[in-house]
């Protein structure tokens, strides 16, 4: 797990209010889907950050 992660899951208390596998769907719900179609219809402002090599996956 990178530094920052952990930083971060300590921070807020970790993953133990989560039910078991939460984490784990959201991850891979986040990781497989295509947003492209859905970014053009937020209507607040918001700030999309993406890249080629996230750095949680480094």
């Amino acid at each position: 797990m990178p530094p920052h992660v952990g930083q971060f899951l300590t921070e807020v208390g970790g993953l133990i209010d989560f039910p078991e596998g939460a984490v784990l769907q959201l991850m891979v719900d986040h990781s497989a889907a295509d947003w492209r179609d859905v970014v053009p219809t937020v209507d607040v402002p918001s700030w999309v950050a993406t890249g080629r090599y996230p750095p949680s996956f480094r």
